[in-house]
């Protein structure tokens, strides 16, 4: 009983959302394997700036972001050869679309994006 509560206390100070999704390319709807995907904070009023996180992804495209601080995020990915992607992204090279990250939110982003004409 007392293992049970304390687990169950420490579980509750763990507060953090969890970012995961899939990157493919907008063309053939492939996963894009070994793209960059990035999570930046975005400052708040008060000045502070969490710290960036950034991960390649894995031959299937996906990526995961298990503990996400509380707080606004863009997440933009980028690979050789392809315009700059984001989440939210509606066109290439447009403007991605802010995450609100909160304690218990989890977010599937489908993030695809176009390779440049050579």
């Amino acid at each position: 009983m007392l293992r049970a509560l304390i687990l169950l206390a420490v579980a509750g100070c763990v507060q953090a959302g969890t970012i995961q999704g899939v990157v493919l390319e907008h063309a053939s709807g492939r996963p894009l394997a070994r793209s960059v995907v990035r999570l930046d904070p975005v400052p708040q009023s008060g000045g502070e700036k969490g710290h960036p996180l950034s991960q390649r992804v894995g031959l299937s495209g996906t990526f995961v972001f298990p503990t996400v601080d509380p707080g606004i995020y863009l997440l933009t990915v980028a690979h050789d050869g392809y315009f700059p992607g984001a989440f939210g992204q509606r066109v290439p090279l447009g403007h991605p679309a802010p995450i609100e990250v909160t304690a218990d939110s989890t977010l599937f982003a489908d993030v695809s994006y176009a390779a440049k004409e050579q």
